[in-house]
C-alpha cells in the first residue's frame, strides 16, 4: 500500500510539554512497574541502552505507546507482565534489525504500525506471531513494510520468492508482497534508500502499461572463465588516491572550503565569507550560487572562477547523491575510481544541465551569431541537457575543422597551389557539404553534414596524377563506388574525357533522386560520380568569406563556448587520463567457470536498475516506457548485479539497427567480458537478421559502452577500428537521455 494512502497511521504521543527524552521516558515507565519485575526491568534496561542510537528514540517510543501502553499506566501484575512481554518483543526486533543492518524506523513507520490496530484488538498472542514473523523475515535479508507480508501464512513462500526475484524474476506491480521484496532487495544494495522514496519511484508506473518485449528476445545463458585483474600500475594509485582524497575533503571538511576561496583573487573578504555559507547550506542554496557565477562567466569568462565551478559542481553532486560519495569512499580501488571516473564524466554535467535548466546558455549562442554574422542550425541546441550540448559542439567543431583541412587538401591535389607532383599518396576525407538538403551543424547552418562521407584518394603515377573517388553508400556491393576515372581541369575534379557517355551535365543532387524497393535509380555509377564531384568542387570554389567564417566560428566555440558549458577544467581532463592508466589491469583466468544470465525484462524492478547497475540513470523512468528500449536483467550466481539496454534505431530511409546502450554492472563482478560479448553478439544476429535488422552498432566512446572500465575496456579495444555506417541513425519517439545516441556509432554485425 502506497505511504500516501495509509492515513490511518497513528501519530505520535505526547506527554506534555516538559517532557523528559524518549528513551529516559521508557525507563520511568520502567521504573514505575511493581518490584516484582525488577529482574526483567534490569535486563531490558540493559538491551535499551545496548541499542541506543540503532533507530530515532521518537520512532521507539511512538511505537511503545501505541502498542504497549494504555493511557491508565498499568500497575498490576498481569498488566505489567503483559507489557513487558511487548516491550522485548519490540527491542528484540530492534536488535535484530541492527545486527542485520537494517533501519528498524522503516518497519516502525510502515509494518509494525500498519499492524498496531489488529494487534490491540486481538491481544498479545497476535502480537506475538508478528513479532516472530518480522524478526524472522529480517533474519532474512527481509524487511517487512506490508501488512500482506507480515501476516502471510506461508513464510517459507515468502523467501522463494524473495529469492526469485533477487534472481530477476519479473515483478507483479500490483502485489504489495513483490513490491515489498524488491524494496527488500533494493535497500540490501542501496542502505540509503527509505520506502517513502521507494514508493514515490513507482507509483507513476505501477498501473501504467509498460510496452512488453518483443517475443524474439528470449533469455540466455553464457559459460565464461572466471578472471582475476593484475593492476598493471600501482604507482599510480597513490597519486590518484591524493585526488580522492580532495574529493571527499571538498564534501566534508570545512578547511578544505576555505583554502579552497581563498586561492580566488577575484572575491574579497566579505564575499568569501558569504560564499562559504551558502557552500556550507543545502543543495538549493549551493545551486543558485553556482548558476550566478556561470551568468557572470558568459559576460566575462575567468579561467579560476571556472575551476571554482567544477569544485561547487562536484560538492553539489556529491550533497545530492551520498550513496555515490560513499562508493568514492569505498577501499576497493576499482569501486572507488570507478565512481570518480562517473563523477567527472557523468555526474557534473547532469547537476549543470539541472542547475541551468533549458536555454540557460542561449546568451552565449546570441553573441556568437550576432558577432560572426551567421544564422543558427539547431533551434533546440541551447535547452539541450550539457553532456549532450557538448558533444555536439564538440562534432561541430570537428566537422569545421575538417572542412577547413580537406579544402586545402582538394586544392593542394588539383594543382592549383603551383606544387608540381606529390611527395606521398594521402587521402582526403570529406564529410561535409553546402548542399542545403544536407543536414545543418548543431550549431549553424554554414556548412551541412553529408549523410555518405566522400574519401579522394590521391596515388603517384607514372607521368599524371592518378585520382580515385570512392562514395560511401548502400547501394553498391561493399558500400562503396570506386572509380579511377577521375582527373584535374582547370583546377576542378571531371570524369575523364574518354568517358564520353558520362559526359552529359548532371545538376541534380542525390537527394533529387528516389529510390524503389532499394533499386538504385541512376543509370550508370558515372552519373553518381558527377554528382559527388560537383559537391567536391563546390567546396573548393565557395566564397572565400565561408572559411574565414569557419575558422572563426571554430576559436569561438573553443574559446568561448565550450570552457563554459564543459564543467571539467584542463587538470581534471589529465587526471581522468591518469584514472584510466590506473585501472588498467591484466586479465588472468582462475580457473573457474561461472554463468551469466541475460533476462529480458520491462517492469518496474527495472526502476531500480541504477541501484543495481551503480549509474546514474535514476528517475528516468522512459528508459522503462519508451517502445523501442529493450532491457536484459544480468544475472551472475544466482544474483541480480546489472543490466543491459539495446535500442531499435532506425534511418531516413527507415533501415533499422540494434545499439548497445549500455552494460552497467556491480563492478565487483569479473568475468571475461570479451567472451561474453562475442558470444551475445552471437545470439543477437540470427534475431536481427530473422527481424528485419540491417546493423548491430555499438557506440564508438569507451565509457559509454560501460560504466565499469574492465568492461568498456575489454569490448572497445576489441572493436574501435570497425567501419561506421554512413547514414545517420536516431530513436523514434527521440529521447537524448539514452547517451550512446550522442556518439558515432561502429559496426559489429551488417545484414547481409
Amino acid at each position: 500500500m502506497p505511504p500516501e494512502n495509509r492515513n490511518h497511521i497513528h501519530k505520535h504521543k505526547t506527554f506534555g510539554n516538559n517532557r523528559p527524552q524518549p528513551l529516559e521516558e521508557i525507563r520511568k515507565r520502567l521504573v514505575m512497574l511493581p518490584k516484582a519485575f525488577n529482574s526483567r526491568k534490569m535486563s531490558l534496561s540493559k538491551k535499551l541502552s545496548g541499542i541506543a542510537g540503532s533507530c530515532s528514540d521518537e520512532y521507539l517510543l511512538n511505537i511503545i505507546n501505541k502498542i504497549c501502553i494504555k493511557p491508565d499506566w498499568p500497575i498490576n501484575t498481569n498488566d505489567a507482565s503483559l507489557l513487558l512481554n511487548k516491550l522485548e518483543i519490540i527491542l528484540n526486533i530492534v536488535e535484530s534489525a541492527r545486527n542485520n543492518c537494517i533501519d528498524p524506523e522503516i518497519i516502525f513507520k510502515f509494518g509494525l504500525n500498519l499492524c498496531a490496530d489488529r494487534i490491540l484488538t486481538e491481544g498479545h498472542a497476535c502480537f506475538k506471531k508478528i513479532g516472530e514473523n518480522i524478526i524472522f523475515y529480517i533474519n532474512n535479508k527481509i524487511i517487512p513494510a506490508e501488512t500482506a507480508l507480515i501476516l502471510h501464512s506461508d513464510r517459507n513462500s515468502i523467501i522463494k520468492r524473495y529469492h526469485e526475484i533477487t534472481e530477476g524474476r519479473s515483478i507483479d506491480p500490483l502485489s504489495d508482497i513483490d513490491i515489498n521484496l524488491l524494496f527488500s532487495f533494493i535497500y540490501s544494495i542501496s542502505p540509503g534508500i527509505s520506502y517513502s522514496q521507494f514508493w514515490d519511484s513507482i507509483k507513476d508506473i505501477r498501473k501504467a502499461a509498460v510496452p512488453d518485449m518483443p517475443q524474439a528476445f528470449k533469455e540466455l545463458t553464457i559459460k565464461t572463465d572466471k578472471v582475476e585483474r593484475v593492476i598493471k600500475n600501482r604507482a599510480l594509485l597513490l597519486k590518484v588516491s591524493e585526488y580522492r582524497n580532495e574529493i571527499i575533503a571538498a564534501r566534508n571538511n570545512r578547511k578544505f572550503i576555505t583554502q579552497l576561496l581563498n586561492e580566488i583573487r577575484q572575491i574579497n573578504k566579505k564575499t568569501r565569507y558569504a560564499l562559504q555559507q551558502k557552500i556550507r547550506d543545502s543543495a538549493e542554496s549551493l545551486a543558485l550560487l553556482i548558476k550566478n557565477l556561470l551568468k557572470k562567466q558568459i559576460k566575462n569568462y575567468q579561467k579560476e572562477i571556472q575551476e571554482f565551478i567544477e569544485k561547487l559542481l562536484i560538492i553539489y553532486s556529491l550533497k545530492s547523491d551520498p550513496q555515490l560519495l560513499q562508493d568514492i569512499e569505498n577501499p576497493d580501488n576499482e569501486i572507488s575510481l570507478s565512481a570518480i571516473k562517473n563523477l567527472l564524466e557523468e555526474r557534473l554535467f547532469d547537476s549543470l544541465s539541472k542547475i541551468t535548466g533549458a536555454n540557460f546558455f542561449n546568451e552565449a549562442f546570441e553573441n556568437l551569431y550576432n558577432e560572426l554574422n551567421i544564422n543558427c542550425g539547431d533551434k533546440v541546441l541551447p535547452y539541450m541537457p550539457a553532456n549532450v550540448m557538448i558533444n555536439l559542439i564538440k562534432q561541430d567543431i570537428k566537422y569545421c575543422s575538417n572542412f577547413l583541412k580537406a579544402r586545402k587538401d582538394l586544392i593542394d591535389a588539383a594543382g592549383r597551389t603551383g606544387k608540381k607532383g606529390l611527395n606521398k599518396p594521402f587521402s582526403i576525407n570529406i564529410d561535409v557539404s553546402l548542399n542545403c538538403n544536407e543536414r545543418p551543424l548543431a550549431v549553424t547552418d554554414l556548412l551541412r553534414i553529408r549523410k555518405r562521407p566522400a574519401v579522394i584518394e590521391v596515388k603517384e603515377g607514372h607521368n599524371n596524377k592518378q585520382y580515385a573517388v570512392k562514395v560511401q553508400t548502400p547501394y553498391f556491393f561493399g558500400g562503396y563506388a570506386v572509380s579511377d576515372k577521375i582527373t584535374v581541369k582547370g583546377g576542378l575534379y571531371t570524369l575523364d574525357q574518354r568517358h564520353k557517355t558520362a559526359e552529359k551535365k548532371v545538376d541534380k543532387t542525390d537527394d533529387d533522386f528516389l529510390f524503389d524497393n532499394d533499386i538504385f535509380a541512376f543509370n550508370s555509377q558515372d552519373e553518381l560520380l558527377i554528382i559527388e564531384l560537383n559537391e567536391i568542387n563546390r567546396l573548393i570554389t565557395a566564397d572565400e568569406e565561408l572559411y574565414k567564417k569557419t575558422t572563426k566560428l571554430v576559436q569561438y566555440l573553443e574559446k568561448r563556448i565550450l570552457r563554459i558549458i564543459n564543467p571539467l577544467s584542463g587538470k581534471t581532463k589529465k587526471m581522468l587520463k591518469i584514472i584510466d592508466k590506473a585501472l588498467e589491469y591484466t586479465l588472468h583466468p582462475t580457473g573457474e567457470k561461472t554463468d551469466i544470465k541475460f533476462i529480458p525484462t520491462k517492469d518496474i524492478s527495472m526502476l531500480f536498475k541504477s541501484y543495481i547497475g551503480k549509474d546514474c540513470s535514476k528517475s528516468m523512468i522512459w528508459h522503462i516506457l519508451h517502445p523501442k528500449s529493450y532491457l536484459y536483467k544480468i544475472v551472475i550466481e544466482k544474483r541480480w548485479c546489472g543490466y543491459l539496454t539495446l535500442l531499435d534505431i532506425e534511418n531516413r530511409s527507415g533501415s533499422r539497427a540494434l545499439l548497445f546502450d549500455v552494460i552497467n554492472l556491480d563492478p565487483k563482478i569479473i568475468a571475461d567480458w570479451s567472451d561474453v560479448f562475442d558470444k551475445f553478439i552471437n545470439y543477437l544476429k540470427p534475431i536481427a537478421q530473422k527481424e528485419g535488422y540491417r546493423y548491430i552498432l555499438i557506440p564508438d566512446n569507451m565509457s559509454h559502452i560501460s560504466n565499469s572500465h574492465y568492461i568498456s575496456n575489454s569490448i572497445y579495444k576489441k572493436y574501435k577500428k570497425n567501419n561506421k555506417p554512413a547514414e545517420a541513425f536516431g530513436l523514434i519517439p527521440e529521447d537524448n537521455t539514452f547517451q550512446s545516441l550522442n556518439d558515432a556509432f561502429l559496426i559489429l554485425w551488417e545484414n547481409s
